[in-house]
């Protein structure tokens, strides 16, 4: 028989490797001229192997046997990999998920819930309402736990757990923001709506005699709010940034920057007792 004898090295005794090695036969130039089927190549690689004194190698050798080895240490490969892409997933959610919890507009509220409780709840001020809900501030407490927008991340999450699939197509992030993102603003006008009815008929209910209160009231509501405002627009651009990584902020459906359209602060002399906040906030009647 002419060429190498390679038994040695198909025992993987001579140059080992860790994989060891697989042996196959080469197309020949006249098969490749000709046009030779790969189906009939294989056979005719079998058949030299079977009469060949590598026939003793014959279910660890040829290249059928060498596409089901490379495939499957590709396999194994991919699912050792497979839980940390999931972990790295799974924390980036978990960084989007704080991301968001960091905008600003349920803070803001906060705040200015705390502004009307160091003014209204001071002892100084205790028995100003005219009429007998002495528990105003329970009231305001109840409508900021009211504001609590939620994030939908369960798709993203179902995928990750479900799939085997090592790259995510692209649109199903796009799909899950883009719906996330007409829900922030859908929640957040809702809300605001009906926290500053609610707000303006409580604070209706207080004496309009309590000029002095009514005065300091605006006064440390404008400081407060204005403080504020910067923030709020900073974090929702933020929040902007972050979404576009995925959305392409140019699409019709993306209504996002509604939002800073419906926010917007003047104000008016503090003698005048009256704060007017488009869409946020809207109160009167202090004397």
């Amino acid at each position: 028989m002419k060429g190498t004898d390679c038994v040695d090295l198909l025992k993987n005794k001579h140059s080992p490797l860790r994989l060891g090695y697989v042996g196959i036969v080469n197309r020949s130039f006249q098969d490749v001229q000709s046009d030779l089927p790969l189906e009939e190549s294989r056979e005719k690689e079998k058949a030299f192997f079977s009469k060949s004194p590598y026939n003793q190698f014959s279910d660890k050798i040829g290249s059928s046997y060498l596409m089901k080895r490379i495939h499957f240490l590709f396999t194994e490969e991919v699912k050792k990999c497979i839980p940390t892409l999931r972990s790295a997933l799974n924390k980036l959610i978990e960084e989007k998920k704080a991301e968001i919890n960091d905008i600003s507009m349920t803070n803001l509220l906060i705040d200015y819930y705390h502004c009307l409780q160091k003014v209204i709840g001071s002892h100084k001020y205790h028995g100003v309402f005219s009429y007998e809900e002495e528990n105003v501030l329970f009231e305001f407490k109840t409508a900021f736990d009211r504001f609590t927008c939620e994030y939908d991340f369960t798709d993203v999450e179902r995928e990750i757990k479900s799939s085997d699939s090592l790259i995510f197509h692209e649109q199903i992030i796009k799909d899950i923001v883009r719906k996330n993102v007409n829900l922030i603003q859908n929640e957040i006008i809702e809300r605001i709506d009906s926290f500053s009815e609610h707000l303006y008929q409580s604070i209706s209910k207080i004496t309009t005699s309590l000029s002095t209160l009514a005065s300091s009231l605006n006064a440390l509501t404008i400081s407060k709010m204005e403080s504020q405002y910067d923030l709020l627009i900073t974090d929702i651009k933020k929040y902007i940034l972050i979404q576009g990584l995925y959305v392409n902020t140019r699409y019709p459906n993306f209504e996002i920057s509604k939002i800073l359209n419906k926010i917007k602060i003047s104000e008016e002399d503090c003698n005048s007792n009256i704060i007017y906040i488009k869409r946020l906030f809207f109160f009167s009647g202090f004397g």
